[in-house]
């Protein structure tokens, strides 16, 4: 479970190597065949995996986190060019942090 976590994590972080306009759609793409090929993957193998209510939020958030990144912020605040590439990393950042808790957890 926490591999899927930290594998939707790593591909939503590469995001900001594709930074123009164009490439939004094949953003959206990449993230969507990423994630429904390991969850149909996981439930292939685990047919009892469930994910947690944090986590649920935390997949849900990525969701708002990209509208945000991709459209509002380049748009009300496009001076700060680095902004967008700040929000991912740290959005990023603060998933992994909870996974590596939760292994630690678990151990």
């Amino acid at each position: 479970k926490q591999w899927y976590q930290r594998r939707v994590r790593g591909t939503y972080s590469l995001f900001p190597l594709l930074f123009q306009a164009q490439e939004l759609l094949i953003k959206v793409v990449i993230l969507l065949m990423t994630h429904s090929f390991m969850w149909a993957t996981l439930k292939r193998i685990y047919p009892d995996i469930v994910l947690g209510w944090l986590e649920k939020i935390y997949i849900c958030g990525l969701v708002g986190h990209f509208l945000i990144a991709e459209l509002v912020l380049p748009i009300f605040l496009a001076r700060f060019q680095f902004l967008p590439l700040l929000t991912y990393s740290v959005y990023c950042a603060v998933g992994v942090i909870y996974s590596y808790f939760v292994v630690m957890k678990t151990l």
